[in-house]
């Protein structure tokens, strides 16, 4: 019987320390022989609160009832019999001590077997713990914790006898991880019951996977599964290897998805360069029951990046490409669409067709006119620094959440203490400082943290980063800045970024000044770096994962033609860094030298190997290297032509043509003024991975003086194999039979003759319809369309 109201004593410490008053009570304890004079005087003489000195009152019972069997109930008559302070009997609780002690629950609860946490407690643990350390007063809930037997008096003693509050909530976490995973569960619970720890307590129920709560322990390796399973068939980019939770802001994106479980919809999440919206937007994501319940067909990730080209329009080459390359990698059975139009049909088709309530998530869009481009019916979610970035969207929901604050102090010294494999207590002084110069930039932290990580104890290092982020001035910069001005917070990534690649090895340092010749937001391959770094594949891949490492690389997913590779882009405000601190005659030679690898290791330009970059981006690098002969000489081959609509890059092809035919020297003028009109008016079969045959034939219609017909027909001399048409009739100057217009802002989404022929239609992304006669001096009438149906 003893051993049973033990237990039911246990089942009540928590009420028993709040209802008795140690100072009424311990008289008749002493004259009842249950406590000694000395005992009392102890008690007595501490200086606690009323509520630790019942505690200890109620130890000194339970140690006691090692030797005295009849403690228990004799302390039990002294409660039910004696009237105590305040007026009130306490017979209702010594009747509920007596019915707890024949409770299965109750019996079951201090019997609990030995155990481990599982890896999502631990990290929910680990994650929180100085955020536990600092802010629980352990006075509060360790009498509950007793009562819920997560802890046994000598561990309750143990935790007390801490000298500070502090040191105290550490004793009380250090004693959690033993725990096992029920015993995690009612501490949690108890946290959350807590008005002042609640929200403490929620922050641990949300690391990992789930936000659920206790129920999913016991499939949580399930769900890990499923997760990881969803979002990698999704390309959703890995969570990075050292990661701070803010789960606050995750669950505030959840929440604004789950509203979209029974209509189409958007969310935005937008924000300044830098604090974390592709990390949250991803983090968010990685929730089990939010996949099975809201997007059971799954998420699909795609970055966009910056569309606009140097006259400030959008760059509807690259977002074709864009589309395409999202399309293909959803159905690879689908040619790729010729034009905006077709791909944004085509997609919708494919997502609702063969991806019913799935998830579209457009990483870092710039512009309301891109975004319309994948308004395809369909819950979308989009990273952008512009928060109107929605604004043309016609959609149910439209909702966004701005993210307008960078790390919290204390996530700022987790995060650098990730990277130095430290708890944040152990971080030197030195970083209080460098936390406030950075602002709360993740990104910044993390360069910082990346620099550190070899030498993390150096003292020396320590104060020559907080000397050169204090140079910078930083401190006296306002953090939040309006949304058009950027300078600050590329000024504070530069300034890491210039740290980092100060600590760069010199033959590695020499490499990634390479990189200023990538253009924004490009994806490219390990076997593409491999001809311009000019190494061997494991060297150049050893060397891509240091600078990923250093977060001076972004890793991405890769490319279905690329499976094989690493897949890296470089962050804007990298490039931006190296454009402004490499001279620019050291960036022609960095492009002159990409030109020149690329002959070295594979010979003729037109029969390059496709490595899923050298046919989209070669004639910007030659462009850029002031080579104007090879320019001509390149876009006026129909080898090249061939070659890189084979490699699905026509519209790039294009884009080429316009952006640099200016630069062209006049012996080619000719030839690649008559090639630009062969592809542009031939894009609807190159942009659809034409044969050598089909692009033959279709030169061979060009005029017989075209330097196009001229090389198709020096390609089929002497081939009597096959048989090829050759107009009899072909006009002579085909191009006075085109009217060329500019009268929309945007790109053009259909056109359409009147039936007489007389007046053109056409409509655009600019929301404007115009009509106008087929003239080479139009008369012009202009609609205004509501929401863009046209």
């Amino acid at each position: 019987m003893e051993n049973k109201l033990r237990y039911g004593l246990l089942a009540n410490h928590g009420v028993l320390v709040i209802k008795l008053d140690p100072t009424a009570i311990m008289p008749f304890l002493v004259s009842e022989g249950l406590l000694s004079l000395d005992e009392k005087q102890v008690i007595d003489s501490t200086k606690a609160t009323g509520g630790e000195k019942t505690d200890g009152l109620l130890t000194i019972i339970h140690r006691r009832a090692v030797a005295d069997d009849g403690i228990y109930e004799r302390f039990l008559k002294v409660l039910d019999d004696e009237f105590l302070s305040g007026g009130q009997y306490l017979h209702e609780l010594v009747s509920k001590v007596y019915d707890d002690s024949s409770s299965p629950g109750v019996l079951e609860r201090y019997h609990v077997q030995p155990g481990h946490l599982d890896p999502n407690q631990k990290a929910a643990i680990l994650s929180n713990e100085e955020a536990l350390v600092s802010s629980l007063n352990v006075d509060d809930v360790l009498a509950d914790m007793v009562s819920l037997g997560v802890l046994s008096l000598d561990e309750n003693e143990v935790i007390r006898s801490g000298a500070t509050f502090r040191d105290r909530a550490r004793r009380l976490v250090q004693i959690i991880y033993r725990k096992s995973s029920q015993q995690f569960v009612h501490f949690v619970q108890t946290l959350v019951a807590h008005d002042v720890y609640s929200a403490l307590g929620q922050r641990l129920l949300m690391v990992g996977e789930t936000n659920k709560g206790f129920e999913a322990a016991s499939q949580g390796e399930c769900d890990r599964k499923y997760v990881a399973e969803v979002l990698k068939r999704g390309h959703v980019p890995p969570r990075h290897s050292v990661f701070v939770d803010r789960p606050d802001m995750i669950q505030s994106i959840r929440s604004q998805l789950s509203q979209l479980k029974e209509t189409d919809g958007w969310v935005v999440v937008h924000g300044m360069a830098g604090f974390g919206k592709t990390i949250l937007a991803a983090e968010a994501i990685r929730h089990a029951s939010l996949l099975r319940d809201v997007f059971p067909g799954g998420v699909h990730w795609l970055p966009v990046g910056q569309m606009v080209t140097k006259d400030g329009d959008i760059d509807q080459a690259k977002l074709l490409t864009r589309l395409q390359n999202l399309i293909v990698r959803l159905d690879d059975e689908v040619a790729r669409p010729p034009n905006l139009e077709a791909a944004t049909n085509t997609l919708q088709k494919i997502l609702s067709e063969k991806y019913p309530r799935c998830l579209l998530v457009l990483d870092d869009i710039w512009s309301p006119e891109v975004a319309l481009a994948f308004s395809v019916r369909c819950c979308t979610m989009v990273t952008s620094r512009n928060s109107a970035v929605a604004s043309m969207v016609q959609a149910p929901i439209v909702s966004s959440m701005e993210i307008s604050t960078g790390f919290s102090e204390e996530e700022g010294k987790l995060l650098l203490a990730q990277w130095l494999n430290r708890r944040p207590s152990q971080l030197p002084k030195e970083a209080d400082s460098v936390i406030e110069c950075c602002r709360g930039s993740p990104m910044v932290i993390a360069l910082i943290g990346a620099i550190l990580k070899k030498n993390p104890d150096s003292e020396r290092k320590w104060k020559l980063i907080v000397e050169k982020l204090k140079k910078k001035h930083f401190h006296s910069i306002k953090l939040h800045a309006p949304v058009n001005e950027w300078s600050y917070q590329h000024a504070t990534l530069n300034a890491s970024i210039e740290l980092s690649v100060e600590n760069l090895p010199p033959r590695l340092q020499e490499l990634f000044e390479m990189f200023v010749v990538f253009d924004y937001n490009t994806l490219v391959s390990s076997r593409a770096l491999e001809v311009i770094w000019n190494k061997d594949s494991l060297e150049t891949e050893e060397l891509l994962m240091e600078l990923v490492g250093l977060s001076l690389v972004q890793k991405a997913p890769p490319s279905d033609d690329n499976s094989e590779y690493i897949v890296f882009v470089v962050h804007d405000i990298v490039l931006d860094y190296l454009q402004q601190h490499i001279q620019p005659e050291k960036q022609v030679e960095h492009h002159s030298t990409v030109v020149k690898r690329y002959t070295e290791c594979e010979g003729a330009y037109a029969h390059l190997p496709d490595d899923g970059y050298v046919y989209q981006k070669l004639i910007g690098h030659i462009a850029a290297s002031g080579d104007s002969y090879l320019l001509g000489n390149l876009l006026s081959q129909l080898s090249w032509i061939m070659t890189t609509a084979k490699s699905g890059n026509a519209m790039s092809l294009l884009a080429d043509y316009r952006l640099y035919k200016s630069k062209i020297p006049q012996q080619f003028q000719s030839g690649v003024q008559q090639f630009e009109f062969f592809v542009s008016g031939h894009m609807d079969i190159l942009a659809n991975d034409p044969s050598d045959d089909e692009v033959i034939q279709q030169a061979l219609m060009q005029p017989s003086a075209s330097e196009v017909f001229v090389q198709a027909s020096a390609k089929i001399h002497g081939d009597k194999r096959k048989s090829w048409f050759n107009w009899s009739n072909k006009e002579s100057d085909p191009e006075k039979y085109v009217l060329k217009l500019r009268v929309h802002r945007a790109g053009v989404k259909k056109c359409q003759y009147s039936r007489d022929g007389g007046k053109v239609v056409s409509c655009s992304h600019d929301c404007g319809v115009k009509v106008y006669t087929a003239t080479e001096n139009p008369r012009l009438k202009t609609y205004s369309i509501t929401g863009c149906y046209c």
